[in-house]
């Protein structure tokens, strides 16, 4: 549930995902831990502002820092759906 509003959420800054790892440890589930390995990529940010091309932050570090948890936690779900209920 932490995982999700913190996805779902309007905004994604990186400390959102604190609230996640404590459950992580608990009950991994495997494409999350991912999103701590790229969190450091909003860090450019600020590099891309102070270029003078914050869209290219917008546009692409920001889907090159999510789109590989939304593609593992769809492959995830996806393998459940096909496996049926257990």
């Amino acid at each position: 549930m932490t995982a999700a509003l913190s996805l779902l959420g309007p905004v994604g800054f990186p400390w959102y995902a604190c609230w996640v790892l404590p459950f992580l440890a608990v009950r991994p589930v495997m494409p999350l831990p991912w999103l701590t390995a790229l969190l450091p990529l909003y860090e450019l940010r600020f590099v891309f502002e102070d270029a003078g091309c914050p869209d290219i932050f917008f546009h692409w570090i920001v889907a090159a820092q999510f789109a590989p948890v939304w593609l593992g936690l769809a492959c995830l779900g996806w393998g459940r759906w096909r496996r049926g209920p257990a």
